[in-house]
C-alpha cells in the first residue's frame, strides 16, 4: 500500500526536475541546489477537522531539491524551486512539490531571504482501532493527496558555490475540501550548492 504513493511521488518530483531542467537550459537562469535536515509535524486536515489540522508527534528527515534564479537587473529575484521530503515511520510521510519562489539579493551584505508559493502531493499513514471481537489492533492505511505549498527561508552565503541555509519554515496544507486530507508542517536547515556559469556571478 505504500509503495504506490511512494512511487508515484518520486516520478512526480523527477518529471518537475527534468521540467526546470529543460527550462533553465533554455533560459537565462543559474541552478541551484539543495540539502537539509528536517523536523516538523504531519498530520490530517479537512471536513473532519474543522478547528484545524490534527498533528502526529514530532518527526525527522530530511529535504533535497533544486531551484534556478532567472537572471534580472534588479536585485529581486524570480525562479522556480522543485523539492521532495522523507520522515520515516508511522508519524513521518513525504512530500512532493514545485513552487515560484521569490529572492532578495542585498547589494553588500549576505543575506538572502526568499518565499515560495507553489504545490504538489503528500502522504502519510492514518491509524484507527480495528477490533474482530475480543482482539483489538490498530489497522494503518496512507492518507493522500494535493498540497498548497507556503514556505520562507533565509540563506547566508559562505562562498561563491555555497549558502548556509539557516532555515526554512514550510507549511502544506489541502488543496481543495474533502473529509481527510493530508497536512504537513516543517522547519529545515542545510547547505545549498550553485552550480556556476562563465560570465555570470553567484546567485
Amino acid at each position: 500500500m505504500v509503495q504506490g504513493p511512494c512511487v508515484g511521488g518520486f516520478q512526480s518530483l523527477s518529471v518537475s526536475l527534468v521540467f526546470l531542467l529543460l527550462l533553465a537550459a533554455k533560459a537565462d537562469a543559474q541552478a541551484s541546489g539543495y540539502i537539509t535536515a528536517t523536523g516538523g509535524n504531519f498530520g490530517f486536515a479537512g471536513d473532519n477537522y474543522p478547528n484545524g489540522p490534527s498533528w502526529k508527534s514530532g518527526v525527522a528527515g530530511f529535504t533535497s531539491g533544486a531551484f534556478y534564479n532567472f537572471l534580472t537587473p534588479t536585485r529581486w529575484k524570480f525562479g522556480l524551486d522543485a523539492r521532495g521530503t522523507y520522515s520515516p515511520g508511522h508519524s513521518g510521510g513525504r512530500v512532493y512539490t514545485g513552487a515560484m519562489r521569490v529572492s532578495f539579493i542585498p547589494e553588500r551584505h549576505r543575506f538572502r531571504p526568499y518565499a515560495e508559493l507553489g504545490g504538489g502531493y503528500a502522504t502519510t499513514q492514518f491509524g484507527q482501532p480495528n477490533c474482530i471481537g475480543s482482539l483489538c489492533g490498530t489497522e494503518t492505511h496512507d492518507i493522500s493527496g494535493g498540497v498548497l505549498m507556503l514556505n520562507a527561508g533565509l540563506d547566508i552565503r559562505a562562498t561563491p558555490q555555497l549558502d548556509i541555509r539557516v532555515f526554512d519554515y514550510t507549511r502544506d496544507t489541502a488543496g481543495s475540501a474533502g473529509f481527510t486530507s493530508p497536512a504537513v508542517r516543517s522547519f529545515s536547515a542545510g547547505v545549498v550548492f550553485h552550480r556556476r556559469r562563465p560570465g555570470l556571478s553567484s546567485p
